[in-house]
């Protein structure tokens, strides 16, 4: 690869460099600009005028662009993650101040509370209002289901950092909000807010509220979880999708179906070309593409500009574009340079777990589905459709694979068949969602549509609970270090490198290579599976795991009667650790006794807390500072405050082994 051939895949990577440096080493931004800056106006000197010798300018002209999106990446970072500015929440805010906010976005949801994003306007004290900026995750009290994006609300709540529970298996949501712009949560009871207005129209709210209108009309005929599905399968609305049914697709490995990705942009596009070509007697095939162009981009503000199909608009914008000026299209610069132009608006996307996953599946594409394609050829259409079909699944998976692994540490056995069964329908969904939406206002052609399309919808579902309920349809278990990921694409790579220049000690080499790798990370996996320990999680009501090889067993005082949250910490917990989870509430009864495979476990409802023993070891669970005659060692609930204490659940969950 040379830098005049495929120039953005360099000035990606020297971009992607730069933004991670300046998210760990945060240097001062001014310098940032200032190097940038520099760096461009050298570059640009050096194309008129000659400083040396020209094999020192050609290594010279080959570093300086590197340099000049090294430096971007890092300015474009800090810009957007300044918060020294006199107007950001974090320095104006103080505990009884009233905060005046835009509802951006409020999840469906079927609990009382609904989590939504506020944009911060004012904030208001005893004596001032003064102008704010910053964005708050806040979950309003609203079982009417009355407040609605654009509402503006005056509120009065605490607000409280985004920290981790530091749970096993826990997602890293510190993380995934601090790159959203979000340090703080709320919240806010119904007699805490009122709406006070709404805010000023914009151009995106266009788009949303036709994304609105075509969710009403999927809510006209279609309803439960093929609605709920309909909406996030075809507009990128996941709010009302049922946790269980979002859980089964990504145990069966179809969780890329489930959001709008590039798979649907392409199906759109397969759509768009057939429909134009009816007319190809009045539309050349050069206006057909514009058309097609804008439909895209229409479809990609449709559905929220997610980072998969954003990147799959400017691949297909570059592709067009490419054609209209006769041009050669080349498939990985195309790639990066949609990278590059997603960063430039938003570095805080190259930490998004879905872009990365985007763009590795296509780096997979691109590398091994034509290798894998030839493999096998028939003349019936359908049949090497489907081969196809499946090859370009693979070739994305094999890419995907250690970002699955270290983000999820689970992986989807059957992830072949469910693409085989889903690769139909998520050509049938969409071109009946838009069918529909096309005849919503001829009621009798909308209802024969909404019935093919709901029929459509239970197939699909019915083959992701097939495939969900078939034995060993997930592995869980496997627990990556970044230095494994890192070895785990280079081995990879490396597979790719020798294939390709067919050296054949190399690609056996890095085979065996793999093969040890595997090894080792099934050995830790079963190791984990087998461990006897007692684990207590930092949740908000007493939560314990007793882990007996294959079968855990989760014990939880449920006063609020909420099993869902203390669902997901075990969930996660098991992720890690996998193994039959069975459960017990412990806060109805004085006393309780209980044989959990080979372990003895005694659990007391005491003064201040909770008397644990698991097998003759004792453990005492303190609720409140009152407590008295504790046995064993004193495990404070994440509630208290114990300075002194060695076992403390607000800095995280405790393990012990249980022998």
């Amino acid at each position: 690869m040379r830098l005049q051939t495929m120039p953005f895949f360099y000035f990606f990577f020297a971009m992607a460099f730069g933004i991670v440096f300046a998210d760990y080493l945060n240097p001062d931004m001014y310098l940032s600009l200032v190097l940038c800056l520099t760096v461009f106006v050298v570059f640009v000197a050096m194309q008129f005028f000659k400083f040396g010798p020209q094999s020192a300018i050609n290594r010279v002209q080959f570093v300086l662009p590197l340099l000049v999106f090294f430096s971007l990446g890092m300015t474009l970072y800090q810009l957007e993650t300044a918060q020294s500015d006199s107007f950001s929440i974090d320095k104006n805010y103080l505990p009884g101040d009233r905060i005046v906010g835009e509802v951006v976005s409020i999840a469906a949801g079927k609990t009382d509370f609904r989590k939504c994003e506020m944009d911060v306007k004012f904030i208001i004290n005893y004596k001032d209002t003064l102008p704010a900026r910053g964005r708050l995750l806040v979950f309003l009290e609203d079982p009417e289901r009355e407040m609605k994006r654009k509402d503006m609300c005056l509120l009065k709540s605490e607000l409280s950092s985004i920290v981790n529970s530091k749970n096993p298996g826990e997602f890293d949501s510190q993380s995934y909000w601090k790159h959203k712009s979000i340090h703080q949560s709320s919240f806010v009871s119904s007699d805490s807010y009122t709406k006070v207005g709404v805010a000023e129209w914009e151009i995106m709210d266009w788009f949303i509220g036709l994304r609105e209108h075509f969710a009403a009309v999927l809510d006209t005929y279609l309803q439960g979880d093929e609605n709920a599905v309909a909406k996030g399968l075809i507009l990128g609305d996941r709010s009302s999708i049922d946790g269980e049914v979002t859980r089964k697709f990504g145990n069966t490995g179809a969780m890329h179906v489930l959001a709008v990705s590039g798979l649907h942009v392409a199906i759109l596009v397969q759509i768009l070309t057939f429909f134009f070509g009816l007319f190809s007697r009045w539309i050349s095939k050069n206006q057909a593409l514009l058309l097609a162009l804008t439909v895209v981009w229409i479809y990609a503000a449709l559905t929220g500009l997610s980072t998969s199909v954003v990147r799959s608009a400017w691949m297909f914008t570059i592709l067009a574009g490419s054609t209209l000026l006769g041009r050669n299209y080349n498939g990985f610069n195309s790639l990066a340079l949609s990278a590059v132009l997603i960063l430039v608006w938003n570095p805080h996307f190259l930490y998004d777990i879905g872009f990365q996953l985007s763009y590795l599946a296509m780096i997979g594409i691109f590398l091994f589905n034509r290798n894998l394609s030839v493999l096998f050829y028939t003349k019936y259409k359908w049949i090497q459709a489907a081969w196809d079909g499946t090859m370009v699944g693979i070739a994305a998976q094999i890419m995907t694979i250690p970002l699955t692994l270290y983000y999820f540490h689970q992986f989807p056995n059957y992830f072949i068949l469910t693409n085989l069964g889903l690769m139909v329908f998520s050509f049938l969904v969409l071109a009946l969602g838009i069918a529909l939406f096309s005849m919503s206002f001829f009621p009798p052609a909308a209802k024969l549509i909404a019935i093919l399309l709901s029929f459509s919808m239970f197939l699909m579902l019915w083959i992701i609970d097939f495939v969900d309920a078939l034995p060993g349809a997930v592995s869980a278990g496997f627990v990556l270090r970044f230095w494994e990921v890192v070895l785990l694409f280079a081995l990879i790579l490396g597979c790719y490198w020798a294939i390709q220049k067919q050296q054949l000690k190399v690609l056996f080499s890095v085979l065996v290579g793999a093969l040890l790798w595997v090894g080792v990370l099934v050995f830790d996996r079963f190791s984990r599976m087998n461990q006897t320990q007692v684990c207590f999680l930092n949740t908000k009501e007493i939560t314990f795991i007793v882990k007996q090889r294959d079968q855990n067993f989760c014990f939880f005082a449920n006063k609020e009667g909420n099993t869902r949250k203390v669902a997901f910490a075990a969930g996660a917990y098991e992720k890690m650790f996998p193994g039959t989870m069975h459960y017990f509430e412990i806060s109805q009864k004085k006393t309780s006794t209980l044989q959990c495979g080979n372990s003895r476990i005694y659990i007391e409802r005491k003064r201040g807390g909770y008397q644990i023993e698991v097998n003759q070891t004792n453990y005492f669970v303190a609720t409140s500072d009152h407590f008295q005659d504790p046995k064993g060692k004193v495990i404070y609930a994440p509630w208290l405050s114990a300075p002194n204490a060695s076992y403390q659940l607000a800095t995280g969950a405790i393990v012990f082994p249980a022998n």
